[in-house]
């Protein structure tokens, strides 16, 4: 009894199997039609003369362009009020003006002045330090004297609402420097 239902079982379960096999055969007889009117297209195809390809035209040299903007404010920062500071510290004489490139750079010079903002001030030891964020959620502590941004900053004046510096700055259209002032203004907090 348990061999005959073995083989009912067996029977049964092998349908499925058979099933499958049948129709592979069926669907790869079905890929096996006349490809004659493909294979003649294909020759036509081939006879055909190939097309002509245009030459590469010639390339055209283009005027170069002289940027000479690279000294004024950027379009990008808000204009700050005008007002008359000396920047020199010695009452306007002639100055010969150019960074000193035999110096070592400082750590914030590696960021640009934009990003940075003034978040607060230390008095320690009786000197005034300036608190800035650097644009990257790092505040860093400065006192005048040091540089800051791209341009050869130099901060020259600190108080408790702005940090004073003066950047140095390629004059456009010769090959000399110009100082220019720039203050980072107090960042207050806005409590929502």
């Amino acid at each position: 009894m348990r061999i005959e239902q073995k083989r009912k079982s067996l029977k049964f379960s092998s349908w499925p199997i058979v099933v499958a096999s049948i129709l592979t055969v069926i669907a790869v007889t079905g890929c096996g039609r006349d490809m004659s009117d493909l294979d003649s297209y294909m020759q036509d195809v081939r006879k055909r003369p190939a097309p002509d390809i245009d030459p590469i035209p010639p390339f055209v040299q283009l005027e170069t362009y002289r940027y000479s903007a690279a000294g004024l404010r950027s379009p990008f920062e808000k204009p700050e009020a005008i007002r008359q500071i000396d920047v020199t510290g010695e009452g306007g004489a002639d100055v010969v003006v150019k960074p000193d490139f035999s110096r070592q750079k400082e750590p914030l010079e590696t960021f640009n002045i934009s990003s940075m903002m003034m978040v607060g001030t230390v008095v320690k030891d009786g000197t005034m330090w300036g608190l800035v964020d650097d644009g990257e959620s790092q505040v860093h502590r400065v006192q005048v004297g040091q540089y800051l941004g791209r341009n050869h900053g130099k901060i020259f004046y600190i108080d408790n609402s702005r940090i004073d510096i003066k950047e140095i700055i390629p004059k456009s259209g010769t090959d000399g420097w110009v100082e220019r002032p720039k203050t980072l203004k107090l960042q207050e907090q806005v409590e929502e």
